[in-house]
């Protein structure tokens, strides 16, 4: 018997639906471009406001964080550009007196990149909490809400000079209610001029006017969600058992060979191959385009494997990056993310020694526990990595290729994974 958990599936489903990169491009002109066809982000700042912080916005903050992971290029002194994370900045209004009376299993409200000492680990993602404030003892029911993030966004366009995408997740005490606090917002927020902004409300029950509010969206409905589709016909796991069937290099694509691979895997493996998939839609939505569109600019036979010739490819400066590149450093801040939220740690240097006490062969990267994980690393942390296998003759030092193969194995069996 497999158990659904409402809110996840909620969660997963709206990920699929509704990527920022799609209501970013959404907007775009010949003249204003934000996202570019090396899927990097350039011009904007993108901000998420959870207004109330129950379940459902709690597991929607922890998807939206893992599955939207913009890049953008930062120029150096010789014209040369260098790979970074734009983290979305967030801000959450709620009644509660203090985090700890919230149900917040969510890891990347723990994980602080500071807490790490450098020395004993290789080179760390940076963390999500710096770029979240939570305004608590609130009463979100307050119409001076409205107002203050009026002026907030209004500061942000005066000081940072860039267009500002705000994302609002409206989750409080009814159907009516949330629609109606929506639609206060659509009126105040809407008429600042440099900014766009998007809502998207929790309603348990969608008829057809809640299709035609323009940038006002459901969230999602029950009978949506527990469709037979989705519960019966158990869709929601279907393309996950043929991602790790293509990850593991299966040779018979039968369904009793899928899922016999499938059911030997551990839940926290079955979730990875989950979010995998569910990342594909972020990815396509940056590319922006049909599919003969998108392999124009994502074009695997273009590019050469990644080999221990261009084992720094992502953190070497360059004058420009190629879409395959950009998606495969997203590929690992979203599998960054996914571990760092379920509760996983990056791995001491001198644990990992631990583990591994002898030279060559096949090394650990992770604890039996599964707690920690080697691999928990930014890009540059990667190719330290790499260097670290090497000089103990430990087996598969680039484990960078794999950040290419998300998008290499979506295109080569697309209708594996879409059947």
């Amino acid at each position: 018997m497999r158990t659904y958990n409402k809110y996840d599936l909620n969660s997963y489903i709206f990920n699929q639906k509704h990527t920022f990169a799609k209501y970013i491009h959404s907007v775009e002109t010949k003249e204003e471009e934000y996202i570019h066809s090396d899927c990097t982000i350039s011009g904007c700042d993108i901000h998420a406001y959870f207004i109330g912080f129950g379940q459902v916005n709690q597991t929607l903050m922890r998807d939206v964080l893992i599955n939207n992971q913009f890049v953008e290029k930062v120029e150096n002194e010789e014209k040369r550009f260098t790979l970074k994370p734009k983290r979305i900045d967030v801000d959450v209004y709620e009644k509660a007196k203090k985090l700890n009376a919230l149900d917040l299993s969510n890891g990347l409200l723990k994980y602080q990149k500071e807490s790490f000492r450098a020395e004993n680990y290789l080179d760390l993602p940076e963390d999500y909490l710096s770029h979240i404030r939570f305004h608590l003892e609130t009463n979100v029911e307050d119409i001076n809400i409205i107002n203050a993030i009026y002026d907030d966004i209004k500061e942000r366009i005066k000081t940072q000079k860039n267009k500002q995408f705000n994302f609002f997740f409206i989750s409080l005490q009814s159907d009516m209610y949330n629609s109606l606090i929506a639609d206060l917002f659509k009126k105040n927020i809407d008429a600042i001029n440099g900014s766009y902004s998007f809502y998207f409300v929790k309603k348990e029950i969608v008829d057809q006017r809640d299709k035609e509010r323009g940038n006002i969206f459901c969230m999602f409905d029950d009978e949506t969600l527990f469709s037979h589709k989705n519960i019966l016909m158990n869709n929601v796991y279907n393309s996950a058992k043929y991602e790790n069937f293509i990850y593991s290099k299966g040779e018979k694509s039968d369904v009793a060979s899928v899922e016999e691979k499938w059911n030997k895997l551990s839940r926290i493996k079955q979730k990875s191959n989950l979010y995998a998939v569910n990342g594909l839609y972020f990815k396509n939505d940056l590319l922006n385009g049909d599919e003969k569109d998108y392999t124009v600019k994502y074009n695997p036979n273009n590019v050469h494997p990644v080999g221990e010739e261009d084992i720094d490819r992502l953190i070497t400066p360059k004058t420009a990056f190629d879409a395959i590149d950009v998606l495969a450093y997203i590929e690992h801040e979203r599998w960054n993310a996914f571990e760092l939220a379920n509760g996983v740690l990056p791995m001491k240097k001198s644990l990992f020694f631990e583990l591994n006490r002898g030279e060559g062969g096949a090394a650990k990267n992770q604890t039996e526990d599964g707690n920690y994980h080697l691999c928990i690393a930014s890009a540059k942390g990667l190719v330290e990595y790499y260097h670290l296998y090497k000089e103990k003759g430990f087996k598969d030092p680039n484990v960078i290729a794999y950040d290419y193969d998300s998008m290499n194995n979506y295109l080569e069996h697309k209708h594996l994974l879409e059947s």
